[in-house]
């Protein structure tokens, strides 16, 4: 059967109306746009070997998906019906016209996300926003100030036993480190940018790059994969910890482009429950020493994990930079002493914030080892950072 230029355009019409529907709702009961089309045949209608789909409820709506599919099935039998005088042995069935009419519906609404030079009606950009998915699904780490330093800690990963935890911190320049959540290979070039601006203003002018100016280099050069044909965004997101002239600095930088002057940040995988207990403490940080600072780092770092995990030496990273102290990244054994101070302290599934709140009030000072002491010397670990 082959349906006139009318009937065509209803079919169209209803397929495009249930993917807003869909889309609107989040809500998608097909598993193929195919499914999705053999449900508009009326001969599936009368199929008892077919189970139909299960109702979903769609928000508070009373309206189901399957209420909507029967809708759908008259729509497509008033279409055959009435184009049943037109109908031609060599023309297209209609299983042909509405799986071609589908794949179209889908091609024209997917052709938005080719390429991070094209907009969205809605105005969106939706290749930078895939971008910033993938900072999202990076390991947590959170970066907090007071009035003299600046902290990351960060959480490490593991791909499988047999590959040791990837770094997540890395030095920049005496002054200057960096903690990433997303693309291990654009942290490693955008790491090696920002090294080589630090070498220029230190071989130039004999001093060292300002924390905002070089964050503001940063910025511009995420920026132009955003807006040129053929590139892509950067998939990282980096959250940068500094010391200058001005005194302590916490920066975010985003795929977007943007950047971010920060009290306390926290980027990564279930880092909302982090940033929940910087907004928390967020007063309190301003007149911390070093070692508090590290301190809050850890307790807000350790709400990102699962009830099932904790802590350990080889998932933690931690870099203290200050006055009157170059940046010091302590790995391995040399955070043990930090998270001594946190193994009296519940999990975050068994605490309570009122239990927690306790557990800080009573814990002393002397815990941690001064931070103002260099750790040893050791080779740099050629391990990639990870996600």
């Amino acid at each position: 059967m082959n349906p006139s230029k009318s009937g065509r355009q209803k079919i169209k019409s209803a397929i495009e109306c249930r993917f807003d529907f869909a889309v609107a709702s989040h809500d998608v009961p097909f598993p193929s746009l195919f499914d999705m089309a053999t449900w508009l045949h009326p001969a599936y209608k009368e199929n008892s070997d077919r189970p139909p789909h299960n109702p979903i409820p769609v928000g508070d709506s009373t309206t189901s998906s399957v209420s909507m599919m029967e809708n759908l099935f008259n729509l497509g039998m008033e279409v055959q019906q009435s184009n049943q005088e037109d109908a031609d042995d060599e023309g297209a069935d209609i299983d042909t016209i509405v799986t071609n009419e589908a794949y179209g519906t889908l091609h024209k609404r997917n052709q938005y996300d080719n390429d991070v030079t094209v907009w969205s009606p809605q105005g969106r950009i939706h290749q930078i926003e895939y971008a910033m998915e993938a900072v999202k699904q990076g390991a947590a780490t959170v970066g907090l100030k007071s009035n003299t330093h600046a902290v990351l800690v960060a959480l490490k990963r593991s791909q499988s036993d047999l590959i040791a935890h990837q770094k997540k911190i890395e030095r920049i320049s005496p002054h200057i480190a960096i903690s990433i959540a997303g693309l291990t290979s654009d942290a490693r070039s955008l790491g090696n940018f920002m090294r080589t601006e630090c070498m220029h203003q230190e071989f130039m002018f004999d001093s060292r790059l300002p924390v905002s100016r070089l964050v503001g280099i940063v910025g511009n050069k995420t920026q132009t994969p955003t807006q040129r044909y053929g590139r892509r965004p950067f998939g990282v997101g980096i959250l940068v910890a500094g010391y200058d002239e001005k005194g302590p600095h916490i920066y975010q930088t985003c795929p977007s482009a943007n950047y971010y002057n920060c009290k306390a940040m926290a980027i990564g995988s279930r880092s909302q429950s982090a940033r929940t207990y910087l907004e928390r403490k967020l007063n309190d940080f301003k007149d911390c020493t070093a070692e508090e600072l590290v301190r809050h780092g850890l307790y807000a770092l350790r709400e990102t994990l699962p009830s099932e995990q904790e802590l350990t030496v080889k998932n933690c990273s931690i870099c203290v930079v200050g006055e009157d102290q170059d940046v010091v990244i302590y790995e391995d054994e040399m955070v043990a002493p930090f998270l001594e101070s946190l193994e009296d302290k519940p999990t975050p599934a068994q605490a309570q914030p009122a239990a927690v709140g306790r557990a800080e009030a009573d814990l002393g000072p002397g815990l941690v080892p001064p931070i103002s002491g260099q750790p040893q010397d050791r080779p740099d670990e050629d391990q990639p950072m990870d996600m």
